[in-house]
């Protein structure tokens, strides 16, 4: 799926993908992808990425540490398990105010 989606993304910057477009009308352009195979981690650079809410940006960093926390509890499961230990419950609780957050980013794109 990882190289789907390389090949997706190279493709389009390669073609230059509706970039002069997409650039007057204020849309995201994305200039360059990278895909890191080693740590599961896809680049991706361009212009007008922006937000155009606070809110969105307040709930964004929340849910970027929602889920960097359950990805590093998933990549501990074996480690964890093989060792004979119990998890937790979460501490990190889903940002409430994310979809509500993620709507309103949504309305004031367009």
């Amino acid at each position: 799926m990882t190289r789907i989606l390389a090949l997706l993304l190279s493709t389009f910057v390669s073609m230059g993908f509706a970039a002069p477009k997409a650039l007057a009308a204020g849309l995201p352009v994305i200039t360059s992808a990278t895909v890191d195979y080693t740590h599961n981690t896809v680049t991706i650079t361009g212009q007008n990425f922006d937000t155009k809410t606070l809110a969105f940006t307040t709930e964004a960093d929340k849910f970027r540490n929602y889920a960097s926390a359950w990805r590093d509890r998933w990549n501990s499961v074996m480690e964890l398990f093989m060792a004979g230990g119990n998890y937790a419950v979460s501490q990190v609780p889903f940002p409430a105010g994310f979809p509500q957050a993620a709507q309103a980013e949504i309305a004031a794109a367009r």
